[in-house]
């Protein structure tokens, strides 16, 4: 899964977490896009 699957796939399932473990997926979803964009653009 790429970081782009994966970030839709926790924003169309968002109903199924609480609060806290939804902040702390989108926490990780960004430090990956993160590491996407310098991957990508800082070769």
């Amino acid at each position: 899964m790429n970081v782009h699957e994966f970030i839709k796939t926790i924003t169309e399932n968002k109903d199924l977490y609480n609060k806290d473990d939804y902040t702390k997926l989108i926490d990780i979803a960004e430090k990956e896009y993160r590491k996407y964009l310098k991957k990508k653009y800082l070769k």
